[in-house]
């Protein structure tokens, strides 16, 4: 029979290895590679955790997660006086110059691993494997509830005075400063307790977040015969400061008769109904004392459930102002003055100005003005 044609390996040849999507095993890859070689604390939450829930743009976590901990480290410092751990890290932020690759990796590689240095992280960040969903967990002094207003509220004001500033550059068909400092990040959730996504769990989170704000409605033979065992499950609720929620409230009949509204999410959760959650934690609010009120609410319970876990917070009545704490839409009120300005009519402005020194319109008015 006639020798094959097939082409052999020589003897004691290695197989090559198959390629892998990553770059060569190490040996190169990209920028954007490096960064996301660079795993955030990968998990999930779980029942008793605090902090604030990030949605961010698709295919951009690792960038929204750098971020996220710059924007939260920095109202940290400014809430609560807590030092930046990227400022501890030395000269990392200010080496080299800012428009090289490498040294823009350089510097996000620092501040990715500058919190995991301090022997207290005020911050941990998870990145969970879900696309568009980052999580940031929470220790005392961090109250989530007011860092997530509190940011709201400040990029409004910037991007309102910025659209002063527009109108007066397209009428004088100048360059438009920019607002927005971050790119990536949308929505922001605050949680001040979490627990079990179950009747149970909806049940006992909602008490005890209500509790400091409404008046609650007379607790239910079935609800009570769920209350002695807490203490030994270990799934009571608490606060960012670690206290159990609603310890300390006043007398029911002395609470203001808040209006309020309930806004439910779920994701990756299949045993309750929305309108299930909704009945039960309307139902431990006294509604002779308080009423419903879906356009002009004073306070919005906010129920977050992921997976087994509900979260669930009390904001203020602004949160529809503040655009639901939707950082994207609060930098876009630039673009939406009075006049009816858009982020065309701005760029086309900048084009004009900016045919005299060669630069683009387009590149100005995203922030790439060198």
């Amino acid at each position: 029979m006639a020798e094959s044609n097939k082409r052999k390996n020589p003897s004691g040849a290695v197989p090559s290895a198959k390629k892998k999507k990553g770059g060569n095993n190490g040996k190169w890859s990209t920028p954007h590679q490096k960064v996301r070689a660079l795993q955030l604390e990968r998990g999930s939450v779980e029942p008793g955790e605090v902090g604030i829930w990030v949605t961010c743009a698709r295919n951009m976590e690792g960038r929204a997660a750098r971020e996220m901990m710059e924007l939260f480290n920095k109202y940290a410092k400014e809430m609560y006086g807590i030092a930046d751990p990227a400022e501890a890290g030395g000269d990392a932020d200010g080496a080299g110059d800012a428009d090289e690759i490498e040294d823009a990796v350089q510097r996000e590689i620092a501040l990715l691993k500058a919190p995991q240095k301090n022997d207290k992280s005020y911050f941990t960040h998870i990145r969970l494997n879900i696309e568009c969903l980052l999580f940031s967990k929470t220790i005392a002094p961090i109250d989530p509830v007011a860092m997530a207003h509190r940011i709201s509220v400040d990029i409004k004001s910037k991007a309102e005075a910025a659209s002063l500033a527009t109108e007066e550059a397209i009428a004088n068909g100048v360059a438009a400063p920019v607002a927005r400092e971050f790119r990536y990040l949308n929505r922001l959730t605050p949680i001040a307790a979490s627990g079990r996504a179950n009747e149970k769990g909806v049940r006992e989170v909602g008490r005890k977040v209500l509790s400091p704000w409404f008046k609650l409605a007379p607790q239910s033979v079935t609800a009570a015969e769920d209350e002695p065992d807490k203490e030994k499950t270990g799934e009571i609720p608490r606060t960012a400061h670690g206290a159990t929620l609603g310890s300390d409230a006043i007398n029911g009949d002395e609470k203001p008769s808040y209006t309020f509204a309930i806004r439910p999410s779920f994701r990756h959760h299949h045993e309750l109904e929305r309108r299930e959650v909704i009945d039960l934690v309307a139902g431990l609010i006294d509604q002779e004392h308080h009423k419903v009120d879906l356009e002009n609410p004073d306070k919005v319970i906010l129920i977050e459930i992921f997976r087994y876990t509900c979260g669930m917070s009390v904001v203020d009545g602004d949160w529809n102002e503040l655009r639901k704490y939707n950082l994207s839409e609060l930098y876009n009120l630039q673009f939406k003055s009075g006049n009816g300005h858009t982020v065309k009519a701005v760029t086309g402005a900048a084009a004009k100005a900016s045919e005299a020194d060669g630069e683009t319109g387009v590149d100005r008015i995203h922030g790439s003005e060198k």
